[in-house]
């Protein structure tokens, strides 16, 4: 049986909000990623305690990657946007990365859409073993992870700073548009 040590080495887990500032467009699409088990308990976190999110984010095996398609028209407002941007933001934090894991764990937030899942696990065949889990509703009434909370936290806050703080940020990731087309057409055919 693998000790808990090997465990964290070998599952990632990664949490996944957009901004939701839908009637605005522009939406910012995060990615909170960690290697600790207990970061999707229940705990309870200050939905706008922005401090405290950058402080749980500054220790080592945390992280957190970003993007936005607000340059691509035909997916600022898609149902798939928040899949199609998983699948870019983990393959960039593992090219950033030298560790190498057999498992990931998803956390959306938003209800579940089953025929974008294949495409995902198809993309994301580096792992074994892929588990994915939906969280919506009202955020004040159900429990959502801890690792949810700071996406949806995290989402919020750069949506509130400078464009050229955001665009400049090291966490902020760049993708070719012919990568962006190929992943759109695959969702799009189903």
């Amino acid at each position: 049986m693998a000790s808990k040590k090997e465990m964290r080495k070998n599952s990632l887990y990664a949490s996944f909000d957009e901004s939701n500032h839908n009637n605005h467009g522009n939406d910012i699409l995060v990615s909170v990623i960690s290697i600790f088990p207990e970061d999707i308990s229940y705990e309870r976190f200050g939905r706008r305690d922005y401090l405290g999110t950058r402080n749980f984010l500054d220790k080592k095996g945390r992280d957190y990657r970003f993007t936005t398609f607000s340059n691509i028209s035909e997916l600022e407002k898609s149902k798939y946007h928040l899949y199609l941007s998983s699948i870019i933001l983990i393959k960039d934090f593992l090219n950033n990365n030298r560790v190498k894991f057999s498992e990931l764990n998803i956390l959306f937030d938003g209800p579940p859409k089953n025929k974008w899942i294949k495409i995902l696990e198809n993309e994301l065949d580096m792992f074994k073993k892929i588990n994915i889990s939906h969280y919506w509703g009202n955020k004040k009434k159900r429990r959502y992870p801890l690792l949810l909370q700071m996406a949806d936290v995290t989402a919020s806050d750069l949506y509130r700073g400078l464009c050229s703080e955001i665009l400049n940020s090291k966490k902020f990731v760049k993708f070719s548009l012919e990568e962006i087309l190929r992943l759109k057409k695959r969702f799009d055919t189903i």
